[in-house]
């Protein structure tokens, strides 16, 4: 039957039918993966055809692609909505998928409510279960078909706008992810839902603040915060004062950053939310920190740490550990900071963080280093730069590299020094962090000085002024 199938498609190749003919057979005696070549190249021949999706989700189900499998079926509902094989095999796929466990009792649910047979709704189910369990690229690709789909309900759209938006900032694409925020908040105004006003102000300031538009990003928090308050929404107020913590931070403005994190705080108390009571706890004592008031700021370190042991938040711990070093290291107490980073190495090890393992051994390293054991502190560096390597964190790895390097530059070695420093640079500039460029210039700078070598000492030091020249002007 194959044999017929494939004399058909030499003497004419640009028939879809034969292909997806062939497509089925190959299927059927369990060869899948000739089945999804001739099912793309049926669909690539015919895309608004939708039995040819029909075909490829079946040679997909076959190699246990769930995921790829849902994404292509819910394509082809978007062709044909009324495709009832279609749906039935979305459905099918959906609940033989290791997603059945999630998506079985709501579906359940939906029959009981005659949504069943909802290709929208279906569609918008799946898709966000996907978009939960981190399967991205099939959460857009499903969730974009049911927008195709259609429905007549905002409310049903405005969600999938939230959750389409969630998912384009978790792939990075920032551009994306705003078109979707936005329309969710158009959504949420036009219907005067007022906790998805919150809900999609509070997603698109933080979209702003991680792309480092702060003002944006300010507007869009405080908006949060007024609907909030108007609506008596505590859990939500809460939710806005601390990113606008953030934002106030990230600006320098400590005076509105303390505010904001101490309103949240009296907010999470009165809530009984021990948990967030332990983070705005540190937020607190790191804005205090960041503004010099260090006596205050270690007080509430004590609480937040005193917090997070009492309920088991080894995170929060964590970080109160952090920052008790970072302190310490910062006032000459090299001892304490050494200890608190012991400490830090422990609980991350606990947690198997390697980022926060790693700025324990940082911190072991500068305490040793300013204690003048450099083999100690190349111990400790070296350690950061393999944690680094293991978790595939090349901010963390430039780190670490730039620790070592000044060490190289200690006992002067500043060939070794340069190697390291270089390979900083170039880490620097792949992740585009315009900090680690400006030390990793200033540190090549130093070493080819160290070495006589002036004229490209100015070089560097020339790269330095200008980078920070365009710093100011931007």
């Amino acid at each position: 039957m194959i044999g017929l199938y494939t004399e058909a498609i030499d003497s004419n190749p640009n028939c879809s039918v034969l292909f997806a003919n062939r497509s089925e057979a190959f299927a059927e005696i369990g060869k899948y993966t000739r089945a999804l070549q001739d099912a793309i190249r049926a669909r690539e021949l015919s895309p608004r055809w939708a039995n040819a999706y029909f075909k490829q989700g079946i040679a997909l189900q076959g190699l246990s692609r769930h995921a790829d499998a849902l994404a292509v079926f819910s394509s082809g509902l978007a062709q044909d909505n009324k495709d009832t094989e279609l749906l039935i095999s979305f459905v099918e796929a959906a609940l033989k998928s290791p997603f059945r466990d999630a998506i079985e009792p709501v579906y359940r649910q939906l029959q009981s409510m005659q949504l069943d047979q909802s290709p929208f709704v279906i569609t918008s189910v799946v898709g966000q279960e996907l978009l939960l369990r981190k399967n991205l690229e099939a959460a857009v690709v499903i969730l974009e078909s049911c927008l195709r789909i259609g429905t007549s309900s905002m409310k049903l759209r405005g969600s999938v706008y939230s959750s389409l938006g969630s998912a384009y900032w978790q792939l990075g694409e920032t551009d994306k992810a705003l078109q979707f925020m936005m329309s969710d908040l158009q959504v949420s105004k036009s219907l005067g839902d007022q906790l998805g006003e919150c809900r999609a102000n509070g997603n698109i300031g933080s979209v702003h603040f991680s792309s480092g538009n702060l003002q944006e990003a300010l507007t869009f928090q405080r908006q949060q915060l007024v609907i909030a308050l108007k609506g008596r929404y505590t859990t939500e107020a809460s939710v806005a004062l601390s990113a606008l913590g953030q934002v106030y931070s990230a600006l320098g403005d400590w005076t509105n950053a303390l505010a904001s994190h101490r309103q949240c705080l009296t907010l999470v108390k009165q809530i009984g939310d021990l948990r967030k009571e332990c983070t705005e706890t540190g937020n607190v004592a790191s804005v205090l920190i960041l503004s010099g008031d260090y006596t205050k700021g270690l007080e509430m370190l004590k609480l937040q740490q005193q917090l997070a042991t009492s309920t088991g938040n080894k995170a929060e711990e964590a970080k109160a550990y952090a920052n008790f070093a970072s302190v310490y290291q910062f006032k000459g107490y090299f001892e304490e900071a050494q200890h608190y980073s012991e400490k830090l190495v422990k609980v991350a090890q606990d947690l198997n963080d390697k980022i926060m393992e790693g700025k324990g051994y940082s911190g072991l390293g500068y305490s040793a280093k300013s204690l003048g054991d450099i083999s100690l502190a190349k111990k400790w560096f070296s350690r950061q730069l393999e944690t680094a390597l293991a978790a595939k964190d090349k901010k963390m790895e430039g780190k670490a590299c730039s620790n070592l390097g000044s060490l190289h530059q200690l006992i002067s070695d500043f060939d070794g020094a340069l190697k390291l420093h270089w390979t900083h640079l170039q880490l620097a500039k792949e992740l585009g962090d315009a900090a680690g460029m400006g030390q990793a210039y200033a540190s090549i700078g130093a070493c080819y000085s160290s070495l006589n070598r002036y004229d490209e000492a100015f070089k560097y030091n020339t790269y330095l002024t200008s980078k920070k020249s365009k710093s100011v002007c931007s």
